[in-house]
Parts: structure tokens; sequence; C-alpha cells
């Protein structure tokens, strides 16, 4: 699950492929927020969700290039467009900048 898939085919690990596991767990934090009882924002588990799954392509031309630029993406995102009510909690907070 955590390997990316050139590295699966025998290819050297690049930052590209640390960006692929960080992908994984970008998509299953809202979930394992959940499951923690601290569950985010509808609009923020959808767009850590769809940026795990940007940072999870076979396609290197999709997937960022490393972690600096998958940092970009996250901070270039509406992640913090979230209206009041639907602002994390602290302990969603907590967990997002834990993975950060």
């Amino acid at each position: 699950k955590w390997a990316a898939p050139e590295v699966q085919r025998g290819r050297r690990p690049t930052p590209a492929a640390d960006v692929y596991a960080l992908g994984v767990m970008l998509e299953d934090l809202p979930n394992d927020c959940t499951r923690a009882r601290h569950p985010l924002p509808n609009g923020l588990a959808r767009q850590l969700r769809h940026l795990g799954r940007r940072a999870q392509s076979e396609s290197l031309d999709v997937r960022p290039a490393d972690a600096g630029a998958l940092l970009r993406h996250l901070s270039g995102a509406s992640l913090t467009a979230a209206s009041s009510a639907e602002r994390p909690r602290r302990g969603s907070a907590v967990a997002l900048t834990a993975l950060l």
C-alpha cells in the first residue's frame, strides 16, 4: 500500500516515492480522525482525500515531485477556508499538524 508503483517495479526510490507514501496517509487521515472521534470538517476531509489521491498518482507528471511541492499544494489548497461551522476542533487540528 505504501510503496510507489515505480518502486514496486524495481526502480530506485526518489522523493516522489516518499510523496506517494504521504499520499496514502493524507487519504487515510479523515477516516483515522473519525475513528479516533475527532472527525475533520467535510470540506477539509474532501480536500485531503483529493490531495492524497493526487500524491498517489502513478503518473509522475501529476504526483508532486517532493515533500516541498506537496506542502505547497497543501498550503495553496483552500484547507483553511472552512466556514466557522466547519472549522476543525482542536483534536483534528492537532492530528493534521502531527501529520505535516
